[in-house]
């Protein structure tokens, strides 16, 4: 098991301010959406340059109660977006999430924030990550040569 970085940052709508803070590996600097009311931030999205196998993902980000108070967090792999939770996180603290499918090639994250409150108010997204899981070696097979020689060799083949 190894927390594995996203390579690069995509916001499509280009709402989000400081997005490639959600890659830094620093807890201490965070991507940030403001609110004007009630409503989901647009979706700020994370990506691996190479695909990886992997059964969860993590992220930090703000948590209030009466303010930004869930998330909905989609997944890519299998040449499409899948909505693997929605709800309530930790604040400021890692949350992490599995696939519930299990483990998947998977290539991307993407969130989006809901503020429950009225006025104005931030979301601050710190940190996502894949937990790669290493894909099992494969074991060697062994074959019997009968034909090359009369005393039926046994070849190893790698």
């Amino acid at each position: 098991m190894a927390w594995i970085t996203p390579d690069s940052t995509y916001d499509p709508s280009a709402t989000w301010s400081d997005d490639g803070n959600i890659k830094d590996n620093d807890t201490g600097t965070f991507a940030a959406w403001t609110f004007s009311g009630p409503g989901w931030t647009d979706y700020l999205q994370a990506f691996l340059d190479t695909p990886i196998s992997c059964d969860k993902v993590r992220f930090w980000a703000e948590y209030n109660v009466a303010r930004v108070n869930q998330l909905i967090l989609y997944v890519y792999y299998e040449d499409a977006w899948h909505n693997i939770f929605q709800g309530a996180f930790n604040n400021k603290d890692w949350t992490e999430k599995i696939i519930p499918e299990g483990t998947k090639t998977v290539s991307g994250i993407s969130i989006a924030f809901w503020h429950a409150g009225a006025g104005a108010w931030e979301a601050e997204y710190y940190e996502c990550d894949f937990n790669e899981v290493p894909v099992p070696s494969q074991p060697k097979k062994w074959w019997f040569n009968l034909s090359a020689r009369p005393d039926s060799e046994i070849v190893a083949a790698v």
